[in-house]
């Protein structure tokens, strides 16, 4: 027996939740991307000076 008021409408996509998702997306590439010579940099550094095991 179920306990639900109203027939379910299903599974879909859902248009203002995959704009969001763009949205948030390109927000963090804006962010990232004037950052990410420095990362590389500290990355190429550490990745030099580390010792062999």
């Amino acid at each position: 027996m179920t306990t639900t008021v109203s027939e379910p409408t299903g599974y879909g996509p859902n248009r203002s939740m995959s704009v969001l998702g763009y949205l948030v997306a390109i927000g963090i590439a804006i962010i990232l991307l004037p950052i990410a010579p420095f990362i590389f940099l500290v990355w190429l550094y550490f990745k030099l000076t580390a010792e062999e095991e």
